[in-house]
C-alpha cells in the first residue's frame, strides 16, 4: 500500500497484539498502526464472564452500554460512569471487568474521538461481511482452476452492483423532506445511502435542538451553545462560520459527516449550502471522477487560517460537476461544454513596476497602460479584450 494501515481491528488474539506493533511500526515516513479491538466480540464475553441473569434480567448492560458505545462522552465521563456502574451492581471485585477497563483505550470510542473516521471501524464486521460474500461463491473442495473462475464470478457481481448503484445516483435526486435549501444541497452532493443519514442528522438539528446560548460574532465565527434533547444533561459547542464548522461531539472527525448540531447551527446562521471542505469525496455521487486526496480533511479550531484557495477549488470542482450531470452525455452538449469551458491560468506581467492579472490561456498579447485592457488570443481562436485590474508589484 505504500505506508501503514492506519488502524488494524481484531479479536482478543494475543498473538496478533504482538505482531502488530512489530510489523506496523513507526517510521521516519508513517506513524504507527493504530490496533484496535473488536467491540461486538468483548460485548459478547459479559454473559459468559458475568452470568445471564446480571446481563439479561436487570438494566446492568442497558446502563454498561449507555457509557461503552456512546462516542459523544468524553474519556473521563466513562471511567466515571464505569465505576458508577460496578459499585451499583456491587461488582468492585470483578477481576474479569477490570481487565476490559485497563485496556479501555483499545476498544471503547470514547478513547478515539480525535482519530479521523476511527468512528467508521468499531469490529470486525466488514471483513466478516466479505468472508459472508466470498463463501457464497467458494466451497472447500474448489481446485485452482474453480476457485480462479469463482473468483471471477463474484468481481462481476460487485461490479454489477457498483455500476447499478452509480446508475441510481446520476439518474435522480433523493426527494427532499423539509423546505431547507441546506437538504435541496446535501441532495445534489451526496450517494444515495449517506444523504438519508445525512437528512436524519438534518431533521434532527430541526426538532431535536435547543439552543442555549449564542454568542458574538468574532472574525467571521459565531459559538452556538446547544441542548440535545435525546441526551440529557448535555451541551454541546459548535463553532460556525460561512465556509466551515465544528462541533464538540467530533462526530465530523470520527465518521466524515456533519452531526445534527452543526447543521442547527449553520441553519442559524444562514448557510444555504454545505461547506465544501466539510464534504468527504468517499461520499459524494462523483467521486470517481474527482482526484482523490491522500489526506483527510482535518477539521479546525483557528478559522483565520483556513485555506482559502483549497475552499475556491473544491466549490469550483463541485459546480462543475453540477453543470456536467446536468448537460448529460449527449454528443453536442460535451462539445458544446468543451468550448465554452474557460482555461483559467494565471499569467504575469511585469511592466513598468505593475503586475497584470488575467484570465485566459495566453498565447500572446498586448497590454495597454490607459485603457487598463489586455488583448488576447485564447486556445478556441476567439478573439477579444479582456479588462484586467492593476496590483502593485511586490
Amino acid at each position: 500500500m505504500g505506508r501503514n494501515p492506519v488502524v488494524i481491528v481484531t479479536d482478543q488474539c494475543p498473538a496478533m497484539k504482538q505482531a502488530i506493533p512489530i510489523s506496523f511500526a513507526a517510521t521516519d515516513e508513517f506513524p504507527a498502526t493504530r490496533h484496535r479491538l473488536c467491540m461486538w466480540h468483548i460485548m459478547e464475553k459479559f454473559p459468559m464472564k458475568l452470568g445471564n441473569y446480571l446481563c439479561k434480567e436487570t438494566d446492568f448492560m442497558e446502563k454498561m452500554k449507555k457509557y461503552i458505545w456512546s462516542s459523544t462522552l468524553e474519556p473521563a465521563e466513562v471511567e466515571k460512569g464505569w465505576t458508577s456502574v460496578l459499585k451499583e451492581f456491587k461488582l468492585e471485585g470483578n477481576r474479569w471487568l477490570w481487565e476490559m477497563f485497563a485496556i479501555r483505550t483499545s476498544w471503547i470510542p470514547a478513547f478515539f474521538r480525535d482519530k479521523p473516521m476511527f468512528g467508521l471501524m468499531r469490529t470486525t464486521s466488514r471483513s466478516e461481511s466479505e468472508n459472508n460474500f466470498f463463501s457464497q461463491f467458494h466451497r472447500q473442495s474448489d481446485s485452482l482452476c474453480e476457485f480462479y473462475l469463482r473468483f471471477g464470478s463474484a468481481m462481476d457481481k460487485q461490479r454489477y452492483e457498483y455500476a447499478r448503484l452509480n446508475q441510481e445516483d446520476l439518474s435522480a435526486i433523493p426527494s427532499t423532506v423539509s423546505k431547507l435549501f441546506i437538504e435541496a444541497d446535501a441532495a445534489q452532493l451526496y450517494t444515495r445511502p449517506m444523504f438519508y443519514k445525512i437528512q436524519q442528522e438534518i431533521l434532527a438539528s430541526c426538532y431535536d435542538m435547543r439552543i442555549q446560548d449564542i454568542g458574538p460574532l468574532v472574525d467571521g465565527v459565531k459559538c452556538y451553545i446547544m441542548k440535545d434533547v435525546i441526551m440529557k444533561d448535555k451541551l454541546f459547542e459548535v463553532k460556525v462560520s460561512q465556509n466551515h464548522a465544528d462541533c464538540s461531539c467530533k462526530k465530523f472527525v470520527m465518521c466524515g459527516i456533519l452531526c445534527r448540531h452543526a447543521f442547527c447551527a449553520l441553519n442559524h446562521f444562514e448557510v444555504v449550502k454545505i461547506p465544501r471542505l466539510l464534504v468527504l469525496n468517499r461520499w459524494s455521487r462523483t467521486a470517481e471522477n474527482r482526484p482523490s486526496s491522500s489526506k483527510f480533511v482535518g477539521v479546525s479550531d483557528d478559522f483565520r487560517k483556513m485555506e482559502t484557495v483549497s475552499l475556491m477549488v473544491s466549490n469550483i470542482w463541485f459546480s462543475f460537476q453540477k453543470s456536467m450531470n446536468k448537460a448529460g452525455r449527449p454528443k453536442h452538449s460535451m462539445a458544446s461544454i468543451n468550448e465554452g469551458t474557460p482555461m483559467v491560468m494565471g499569467r504575469t506581467m511585469h511592466s513598468t513596476r505593475k503586475t497584470v492579472l488575467f484570465l485566459g490561456e495566453v498565447k500572446s498579447g498586448q497590454f495597454c497602460l490607459r485603457s487598463k485592457e489586455c488583448k488576447f488570443e485564447n486556445p478556441h481562436k476567439v478573439y477579444g479584450t479582456l479588462p484586467v485590474k492593476l496590483f502593485p508589484a511586490k
